[in-house]
């Protein structure tokens, strides 16, 4: 699973909390950290040391910031603690007036990525779901979706049927008679019931073949 830390507002004394959440079909193991900064309270000191490990191992940093309230030094505390890091910038409370923006923040770290959004209001989730898949993905192309086959017998019988359908089609561009077609189209679909567990018999399979037209 990627794993994705996000770093809080500073100023929380949270510890690590941690989530598994499945976004666009991939899993994220996301930590949710207390603020990095300097602390004389041992609980504190404790919980910070075990940020500072999730920042060690973590994939992506989602870097969030307060969009109500300018940069402070404990911002820029944290922000020297992600560098070298594969980072998202994440603008929270754009619900209220801004005293940070996503242009002041592209001149002081145009180096990462940023996405504004409000917790609050929910907006801006699809885009940093977006954001944090395509950062993982680092420029590869994802799996294209759809049914995989994980059993030999099924990819056999697979391809079996994808070779009867050629052969009808084959016979269906050299104008053969139907009953060519007929046989082939008959063997696709014991192949693919095959499959999926369904056992035709006889007088079904002559059934469906005895209306079956072949267009002109």
């Amino acid at each position: 699973a990627n794993r994705a830390i996000v770093t809080p507002i500073p100023g929380t004394t949270r510890d690590v909390l941690e989530e598994v959440a499945n976004l666009r079909g991939y899993p994220f193991r996301l930590v949710d950290t207390a603020g990095i900064r300097p602390s004389t309270n041992l609980v504190e000191q404790e919980g910070i040391e075990r940020a500072r490990g999730s920042l060690e191992s973590a994939d992506l940093v989602l870097l969030v910031l307060d969009g109500s309230e300018p940069l402070t030094a404990e911002d820029e505390e944290v922000m020297a603690a992600v560098q070298g890091k594969r980072v998202q910038v994440v603008l929270n409370k754009t619900d209220l007036p801004p005293l940070l923006t996503v242009d002041e923040l592209q001149v002081r770290l145009p180096e990462w990525p940023k996405t504004a959004v409000s917790c609050k209001e929910r907006q801006g989730l699809e885009r940093l779901t977006e954001a944090m898949v395509a950062a993982v993905l680092d420029g590869q192309q994802p799996p294209r979706e759809g049914p995989m086959v994980t059993r030999t017998r099924h990819w056999e019988a697979l391809q079996r049927a994808r070779q009867n359908l050629l052969q009808a089609c084959d016979a269906m561009e050299q104008r053969l008679s139907g009953e060519f077609i007929a046989v082939d189209l008959r063997e696709v679909l014991e192949w693919l019931g095959e499959i999926v567990g369904l056992n035709y018999t006889e007088d079904l399979l002559d059934k469906i073949f005895s209306e079956f037209c072949i267009g002109k």
